[in-house]
């Protein structure tokens, strides 16, 4: 499993493996809102769920902040479909 990081400076989330960046969501703010714009995995760990312990961590991290989130990303807006126990985040 990857190791998760919120880098806030860079407005980014990020998964690394073996010191290998293998994921990204890149963010920026607009007052209490993080509007997520990005999310990528690198190809050789796509399928893997990578992407989706990133969006976990990344809207765990959101809600425990006291933030809403504002999903542009098409990735994130799928996840929440799919997700309704995020709901209370957007």
């Amino acid at each position: 499993m990857p190791n998760l990081v919120h880098l806030a400076d860079e407005s980014q989330y990020r998964a690394e493996l073996n010191g290998e960046i293998v994921g990204r969501i890149n963010y920026r703010m607009n007052g209490r809102k993080v509007v997520i714009t990005h999310t990528e995995t690198a190809d050789h760990v796509r399928r893997t769920g990578i992407a989706r312990a990133l969006t976990r961590f990344a809207l765990d991290d959101v809600r425990l902040r006291g933030l809403s989130a504002v999903p542009q990303c098409a990735y994130t807006q799928r996840f929440l479909r799919d997700h309704p126990e995020y709901t209370d985040v957007i």
